[in-house]
């Protein structure tokens, strides 16, 4: 008898002890698994998805690059971790550190002189660094309907991508925009989307220039009022002869500047007086005409957009005729038109009917344009509307005019790594539960299941006894 139990009994210990051992492998094989295998998205807007932009930025990484989450232990942000582990699994070449602030209090000296808030993080490579707050990743959104500014949405991936892709490149491309002309104010969202794609935006007076600096990767005009003088038009149309590049926005009200119009017109393209009204219904904003949903005609810089099925609002804009024929070695791609149905009036508009002096459309609001030089090549998209990156109306179509005209300047500068990421929306909502609802629940859990385990355990135990 004792030598049986003996047996059992070392039967028992070595298969507990298999299994423990087994029970230990299987997790620490689990735990190096891709978080994308262990970690399931079931969030509504993809939380944790990663675009295929971001996959494309981090597959060009060859040299480490270190992720450094500053916060204080206890007070990881579970979105933060989650993401991380997500850029991790991607490419080896990244790798996250967490950093204690308070054990290190002078680490982030190195990197930036700003306050560092709990969870922010530092993405740093073999030269480049860019600091990202906490107050970036998070955002908060104000709803001046509702007077309410409780959504919260998540710009991790924008914001992590774009340094990941700053860092790596070693590249920024010059953004020169000219000034002197009465030009619009760029808004600060706009700017602050061109430091996202990793643009320096640098100020550029052209009426005592003798020549386009040689870094200048593209010069962009934003709604003059006032025209170039004849040399500022030569020394702009030199930069372009040697292969330059300009992104330019006109608006209705001042078409008539023969210098700027003539960069225009070198393509072939002629630009017309008058505010362009939509009269079909289904592509103008509202009861709006003069609010433009423009067709969205194939090209390389409209196509995220085209593929997505998203729309572009291109208010108060003057006319544009693209040629049939075209001049020699030019190439010009229409990028947004107008119905047939409509017309474009000058002077003071005091009704929406259509008149006889009106002109005809379809109309050309926007366009890319591409000449073949002997050794080099130039390009040129232009907006009939500075307003197309007004922040109210962009905000009306989520940021798509915004996105438009980024990669506008992605495909001037042929920067394949334009980086268009929208922010995602953190939907929380509070699980209210009555008092006696939980008292109903704790009784249960603690104890009327426990109990009835219990009770079948005995039963089961009497039943075997008998036989």
């Amino acid at each position: 008898m004792r030598s049986n139990i003996l047996r059992k009994g070392v039967f028992s210990l070595v298969t507990s002890l298999l299994l423990l051992a087994t029970l230990v492998f299987v997790n620490l094989s689990v735990s190096r698994l891709p978080s994308v295998w262990t970690e399931v998205d079931i969030s509504d807007s993809g939380l944790y998805e990663l675009s295929d932009q971001s996959k494309e930025v981090v597959s060009r990484v060859q040299k480490d690059i270190d992720v450094f989450w500053i916060v204080q232990s206890g007070k990881e942000n579970s979105e933060i971790r989650t993401l991380l582990n997500r850029y991790q699994d991607l490419n080896g070449h990244i790798h996250v550190q967490e950093i204690d602030p308070v054990v290190n209090p002078n680490f982030t000296d190195t990197y930036t002189s700003e306050i560092i808030l709990d969870n922010s993080l530092i993405v740093a490579g073999n030269v480049r660094s860019r600091y990202i707050s906490y107050n970036d990743i998070f955002t908060n959104s104000y709803n001046y309907n509702t007077q309410d500014n409780s959504t919260v949405y998540f710009d991790g991936e924008n914001k992590i991508t774009s340094a990941i892709d700053y860092v790596n490149e070693g590249k920024t491309a010059q953004i020169r925009r000219v000034t002197g002309h009465g030009e619009s104010v760029l808004s600060i969202a706009f700017e602050e989307a061109l430091e996202r794609q990793n643009y320096e935006l640098s100020d550029l007076s052209t009426l005592s220039l003798e020549k386009i600096p040689e870094d200048t990767d593209c010069l962009l005009i934003v709604g003059p009022t006032s025209d170039l003088s004849s040399s500022e038009a030569d020394v702009i149309a030199a930069y372009m002869a040697a292969g330059g590049r300009i992104l330019a926005f006109t608006d209705y009200e001042h078409t008539q500047l023969p210098e700027l119009m003539g960069l225009l017109e070198h393509y072939g393209v002629k630009a017309y007086d008058g505010l362009v009204l939509e009269a079909d219904p289904n592509m103008c904003y509202g009861n709006y005409p003069m609010q433009l949903l423009p067709g969205i005609m194939g090209h390389d810089i409209t196509l995220p957009i085209t593929r997505s099925g998203y729309l572009v609002l291109v208010p108060m804009a003057h006319a544009m005729k693209v040629p049939e024929n075209m001049p020699s070695g030019i190439s010009v791609s229409t990028l947004l038109t107008t119905s047939a149905a409509a017309y474009a009036r000058e002077g003071r508009i005091t009704s929406f009917s259509r008149s006889k002096e009106d002109m005809e459309g379809p109309f050309t609001v926007g366009l890319a344009a591409e000449e073949k030089l002997h050794d080099t090549k130039n390009r040129a998209v232009w907006f009939s509307s500075s307003q197309i990156i007004n922040k109210e109306y962009d905000a009306i179509v989520n940021g798509v005019n915004t996105d438009l005209v980024l990669n506008a300047l992605g495909w001037l500068t042929e920067n394949e790594s334009s980086i268009t990421i929208h922010s995602k929306q953190i939907s929380s909502k509070k699980l209210t539960i009555p008092a006696a609802a939980v008292t109903r629940t704790g009784i249960l859990l603690v104890g009327v299941i426990p109990l009835l385990y219990l009770m079948i355990g005995i039963v089961i135990t009497v039943l075997r006894r008998k036989k």
